[in-house]
């Protein structure tokens, strides 16, 4: 079965409960691989429940997952996030280095829940309902955690081990460790892949004849639907709703600001419509500039882009807003600021702001 974004997510959530029922019937195994966008959208709370109940059996993930999954737990953030508003957080930077020496300090993610350090969350559950789950990262990882396997051909045979006795593949937002399982499976094992690229989700699946996949971009709406719980479904819908209105209020007048753009050659002029949808964008941003007494600090920058995440904005007005901020910061002798943005019916963005110190600090 192919369940596409356009459609109810419910749907794909009824279809996925009756193949872990029927999986459950004929003895096998279910098996989530996550990746920390489970964190990211709220999906800890449906994840964790369908752990503790015993309907998932083992979970396959990387260092990521277990992270942010912890500094969750202990801070209430998400790489600095809070998760309670979705703003960032006071020296919440720091949060992720604190979560992963917390787990150092305690000798493992076990010894975190067996202190009582650790109370909450996905690795929390494993633990106390000696579910077994496998870590694969590299040293390149933050940390990386102690539990986290290293050697890629040791973390391979541990995969291969966890999916023997599975029926059931459950992908939620992983794209690297997906695929990697899915090249692992034989092609009667079903997988059902969560994720917001369509290409990942096909990739995902790719030459497993016979295999039953559904596809949703929304993976904290499809985590909270898994739970059956529609009380805190319909309050998931209504957050949505309400942080759409919001975005929408904050920025209804920015249309009224974008100068009207005149063709030389015909002498016309065109004016633009932009739709507000409260749709995610994707893009590249491309930052050039030449310093002069001062340069931009990268962790500063790492911080200030996550900013953006869940702000409702024009893509135009992401670049302005770039260009200026960096301008203000360290007063550069020359700034040139380039988005490019993904694809949308065929049309692509490619905005460029320009600043130099002779144009008395104004931007083209």
């Amino acid at each position: 079965m192919k369940i596409s974004s356009e459609r109810q997510v419910e749907t794909a959530v009824r279809q996925t409960a009756a193949l872990a029922r029927q999986t459950k019937e004929q003895g096998k195994t279910i098996v989530a691989v996550a990746g920390p966008v489970v964190v990211h959208t709220g999906g800890v709370a449906g994840l964790s429940k369908l752990i503790r109940e015993h309907w998932i059996d083992a979970v396959l993930s990387g260092n990521a997952l277990g992270v942010h999954d912890i500094e969750s737990a202990l801070f209430g953030t998400s790489l600095g996030i809070r998760m309670a508003d979705g703003r960032q957080a006071e020296h919440g930077h720091r949060n992720h280095m604190r979560a992963i020496n917390a787990i150092y300090h305690a000798n493992g993610i076990k010894g975190a829940v067996e202190s009582g350090r650790l109370k909450s969350g996905v690795m929390y559950e494993c633990v106390k309902n000696d579910v077994p789950f496998v870590l694969a990262g590299s040293l390149r990882d933050d940390g990386p955690l102690p539990e986290t396997i290293t050697d890629m051909n040791e973390a391979q045979d541990a995969y291969a081990a966890v999916l023997k006795p599975a029926g059931l593949v459950i992908c939620l937002g992983s794209m690297l460790h997906s695929i990697a399982t899915g090249n692992m499976l034989p092609s009667w094992v079903k997988i059902v892949c969560v994720d917001i690229t369509p290409r990942w989700r096909r990739r995902s699946v790719t030459g497993a004849r016979g295999r039953r996949w559904a596809s949703s971009p929304m993976l904290g709406c499809f985590s909270i639907c898994s739970r059956g719980n529609s009380h805190e479904r319909d309050v998931y819908r209504r957050a949505c709703s309400r942080g759409n209105r919001c975005a929408s209020a904050r920025h209804r007048n920015l249309a009224k600001s974008v100068p009207e753009l005149r063709d030389r050659n015909r002498r016309s002029r065109v004016h633009l419509g932009v739709p507000q949808t409260g749709l995610p964008d994707f893009g590249a941003i491309t930052i050039r500039y030449v310093p002069d007494r001062l340069c931009l600090e990268l962790k500063s920058l790492k911080m200030y882009t996550l900013a953006y995440r869940d702000l409702g904005i024009f893509q135009e007005n992401v670049v302005n807003c770039f260009l200026r901020d960096i301008v203000k910061a360290c007063r550069p002798v020359h700034a040139t600021v380039t988005g490019e943005f993904a694809s949308r019916g065929g049309l692509s963005s490619r905005m460029v702001a320009t600043w130099r110190a002779e144009q008395a600090g104004e931007a083209k």
